[in-house]
């Protein structure tokens, strides 16, 4: 039996910054993680073969880890936090979010290009709505040192991090969480908790749909994207790409009002695969 105050289930970006920010407010954290640490899923995504698939999307850092790391600096980009929060309260949680990644290394300035105002009109002029934002890009090559950085920070401030360590289940005590029931190297621990945090991510979604399930949580499903990937020469995209990195315009089709957008444009970038287990896609 083990006991911590907060369990936070999942290291990709939520259950970092939770546990990030807990630890900085001296709360005593576990953060768990069924992946590999950080330096472990580069050497085995270098290495390759059919088992690399998975490693891109869970471990320390989680599914974000290995993209080319481009930051949007909008509360209404990756989903809504004006839903949850105020405009002023979303701006102060960017900002901190922006300095901490500074601090590990990524350009301090981002400014809205020149050129975004005559984008906005032709983009208007066609029917379509462009949405200048400030971006920054971090690079997929230097992205993995910044999770480095801030998990090394966490675990000075006393966060206790367990990799290749799953939730198994949620203890419940007289309707309330009691504690978490985790599994490493095939043995299974209780550990007592007065608050849990799950956040499992993208590998641990059917997880947490289940236990919602199971316990009786309400839960709602978010709209679901139907993406495609569509790959063109660096030439085609860069007159947009040059103004905004991932540029984002959004589509409201004339035949059957369906809302098209632009996301994760990649420039001079690579397509890579995304192994789930029961199936794969492209990222």
């Amino acid at each position: 039996m083990m006991t911590a105050r907060v369990v936070v289930v999942g290291a990709g970006p939520a259950g970092m910054f939770a546990s990030y920010l807990l630890g900085k407010q001296g709360f005593d954290v576990l953060l768990v993680e069924m992946g590999d640490d950080i330096e472990e899923r580069m050497a085995k995504i270098k290495n390759g073969g059919n088992t690399a698939g998975i490693h891109y999307i869970q471990g320390m850092g989680g599914s974000g880890t290995f993209s080319d790391g481009k930051i949007n600096l909008n509360p209404e980009i990756g989903g809504n936090m004006l839903e949850f929060v105020s405009k002023s309260d979303a701006d102060s949680m960017i900002d901190y979010v922006d300095q901490l990644f500074v601090k590990y290394g990524m350009d301090k300035e981002s400014q809205i290009h020149p050129k975004t105002k005559d984008l906005q009109k032709r983009a208007m002029r066609a029917g379509i709505k462009y949405i200048p934002i400030k971006q920054k890009h971090i690079g997929s090559d230097f992205l993995p040192k910044i999770v480095g950085g801030i998990k090394a920070e966490m675990e000075k401030m006393g966060v206790e991090v367990m990799v290749k360590t799953k939730a198994v289940d949620l203890m419940v005590k007289d309707g309330k969480i009691a504690g978490v029931v985790i599994e490493k190297d095939g043995k299974q621990t209780k550990v007592d908790a007065k608050y849990v945090i799950l956040a499992p991510g993208r590998a641990g979604s059917r997880w947490l749909l289940d236990l919602a399930s199971k316990l009786g949580l309400p839960y709602q499903y978010g709209p679901l994207d139907i993406g495609v990937r569509v790959e063109v020469t660096n030439e085609v995209m860069e007159e947009f790409t040059e103004i905004n990195w991932d540029p984002k315009f959004h589509i409201r089709t004339k035949s059957h009002d369906d809302f098209v957008r632009t996301f994760c444009t990649n420039p001079a970038g690579f397509v890579i695969t995304e192994d789930y287990g029961k199936f794969v896609s492209v990222n």
